[in-house]
């Protein structure tokens, strides 16, 4: 019984200036996993939220666990995912009254055959 790794970046470079929605991504082969979120050059009212989004059939999205506030220029934040139950992921920022900065996130994720 082996460890299959998947890694996708799901959202690159992307503004914080505005809401948006990163890549949707299937993980419906994978049973566990983390996104991490690393953001630079926030600036206005720092006060945006990103949360982590579940589907089964990547039309309609419900978020799972808490979503997490940034209130800093730049960070990092890990989102843990200890059981993946949908079959696609991906990650969403409301920018509430922030005006720029960038954000990346990345997705690994885990299953075993």
């Amino acid at each position: 019984m082996g460890i299959q790794v998947l890694e996708a970046d799901i959202a690159s470079q992307e503004s914080m200036g505005t809401d948006f929605d990163g890549l949707s991504t299937n993980v419906s082969q994978q049973v566990l996993g983390s996104v991490q979120i690393v953001w630079s050059g926030a600036t206005g009212t720092i006060d945006g939220d990103m949360e982590v989004q579940l589907s089964n059939n990547d039309t309609d999205w419900l978020v799972t666990g808490s979503p997490f506030s940034i209130t800093t220029g730049s960070g990092t934040h890990i989102f843990e995912l200890t059981e993946l139950t949908a079959k696609f992921i991906r990650i969403s920022f409301t920018k509430n009254t922030m005006t720029d900065g960038l954000v990346d996130a990345r997705l690994i994720a885990k299953s075993y055959e």
